[in-house]
């Protein structure tokens, strides 16, 4: 029993911290529910970022997507890349055409390694030109190779073991690139799961650009949670988002690219881009993803870190 108790709060605590000392009134001998549970929630607060790894010299990737073809953002791709592995979950022309093609050179520089899966406004023509610059581009089928073929499945980037699926919505060129639509079918959701699921413990990341693909997968997995972390990066949305379940971690980066250069003068949407840390030893470990978003007219960003070494943090 405490004689004379001293409670200290800060932030959004507070409010909650006072309210429960309040009712306790003149009975200082007895803590009640409310304020136990504020208390311990403030500790944690406290103790919690002291138990947990220090971020710096830690390998750390880049995710992006949906570039749309906008050359103006490609300086905050390459600095966010910062010499570093890039995750680009597709879209990164708008047509997938051979005129857009023309930017995939610089893209490829943009990260070390520059690692692609095709979204539904990129191209097979595309696919290929960025595996002859030099690119690791990701297929269902395995990493594909400058004349066409494809070898194994999984690559190794940063220490991380990552597949990629090609979007089955992908423009091809023996169609004249047209518009093959943006929602799959619930066959094409099927297939996914299927080839995901043989993949399970074989690897650490997966890229696929459409969650609205990954839907039926998603829901396998946090059904029966992967027994090693597994992370998956997708883009479509245009939305940043982070969301975790057991093992789990889906990141989407929004779009880098505003939403293309078409959209710019209509407002568009914010520039999007994520980091992801982790640690390899012994095995696949997240700590934290950065979600940044920059608005193109007036040059304000925000920023949030979310740990993911420690329960309850990240969110949808």
């Amino acid at each position: 029993n405490l004689d004379r108790p001293l409670y200290y709060a800060n932030g959004p605590e507070v409010p909650a911290a006072l309210r429960a000392v309040q009712g306790l009134g003149a009975s200082a001998d007895t803590l009640d529910d409310e304020l136990d549970d504020q208390l311990v929630g403030i500790a944690r607060l406290v103790v919690a970022p002291g138990r947990r790894a220090g971020l710096a010299g830690l390998p750390s990737v880049a995710v992006a997507s949906d570039l749309h073809n906008n050359l103006l953002a490609l300086p905050a791709l390459e600095s966010a890349a910062r010499g570093g592995p890039l995750l680009f979950a597709g879209d990164l022309t708008d047509r997938g055409s051979t005129l857009e093609n023309r930017l995939a050179r610089r893209v490829v520089r943009a990260g070390r390694p520059f690692v692609f899966v095709s979204g539904n406004h990129d191209s097979d023509v595309l696919e290929r030109r960025l595996a002859r610059d030099g690119a690791i581009v990701l297929t269902r089928r395995g990493r594909l190779r400058a004349d066409g073929s494809t070898g194994r499945a999984v690559a190794r980037v940063g220490g991380l073991r990552i597949a990629g699926y090609d979007d089955p919505l992908m423009r091809r060129s023996a169609e004249g690139f047209r518009d093959r639509g943006a929602s799959p079918t619930p066959e094409q959701r099927q297939a996914f799961a299927a080839w995901l699921e043989r993949l399970r413990g074989r690897v650490d990341a997966v890229m696929v650009h459409s969650p609205y693909l990954a839907r039926l997968a998603l829901e396998q997995l946090r059904a029966d949670p992967p027994r090693t972390p597994l992370i998956l990066v997708t883009g479509h949305t245009h939305v940043p988002g982070l969301q975790r379940s057991k093992n789990l971690t889906v990141i989407n980066g929004g779009s880098v690219g505003g939403g293309g250069t078409g959209k710019l003068a209509e407002g568009g949407s914010d520039i999007g881009i994520a980091t992801l840390t982790y640690r390899m030893e012994p095995g696949l470990l997240p700590l934290a993803a950065d979600l940044v978003e920059i608005d193109p007219g007036s040059g304000s960003a925000t920023a949030q870190r979310f740990r993911l070494d420690a329960p309850g943090d990240g969110g949808a």
